[in-house]
């Protein structure tokens, strides 16, 4: 009876050792998902941009005191062992969100892949979508997770959105896919550096 268990201990460790090693060589081999790739495109209307998501920084806000005229704190912050993947990072923004009822937006970094900033720019929830004349962007974002926030003024046929999912790098799924749809111009995140020249 003992020799048994022992040969069927044994055997049970060999496949447990052969599927670690099949896992090890597979792994090597197959490509990360679009979802967890930390490159990610975007077309601003003349140019395509390619970034990538900073794995170790977080922007976090959170509600201030009790003063209206107190506008929240924010303040960055700095992962000392950056996440291994995109959906770890999105995860540790989850669980800080629910463990924190105090903060109000967290938000991830990118940084360009041509190395021209030095310093990574923080990624905002919202978007612009400029779309060929008279589309209604409304079932194109409800489609996509998004709302309008409002249509701006200074460009035909352009909207300032919102993605609504609570996936911290939502809005680059969003404006990737949006991208693909038939009367979509071109649809940019808005990036905190940006936001200042709007």
């Amino acid at each position: 009876m003992l020799k048994r268990v022992s040969i069927l201990n044994g055997l049970l460790i060999s496949c447990l050792v052969f599927s670690l090693l099949l896992m090890v060589a597979c792994g090597n081999t197959v490509k990360e998902s679009q979802s967890d790739s930390r490159e990610r495109r975007y077309f601003d209307g003349t140019n395509w941009h390619t970034v990538f998501i900073q794995l170790n920084q977080l922007y976090v806000e959170r509600r201030g005191n009790a003063s209206a005229t107190d506008l929240g704190n924010a303040n960055v912050i700095m992962l000392r062992q950056g996440a291994s993947s995109v959906a770890a990072l999105e995860d540790v923004a989850r669980q800080m969100q629910q463990a924190q009822p105090d903060i109000m937006t967290i938000n991830g970094y990118i940084r360009p892949a041509d190395g021209q900033s030095s310093s990574a720019q923080r990624l905002t929830n919202k978007f612009v979508l400029r779309l060929l004349a008279g589309i209604n962007p409304e079932p194109l974002l409800t489609k996509h997770q998004a709302r309008l926030v409002e249509k701006l003024t200074y460009s035909a046929d352009t909207y300032l959105c919102e993605a609504t999912s609570p996936k911290l790098f939502a809005v680059l799924n969003i404006v990737a896919a949006l991208q693909q749809e038939t009367g979509v111009v071109f649809v940019t995140p808005q990036i905190e550096h940006l936001r200042s020249k709007r």
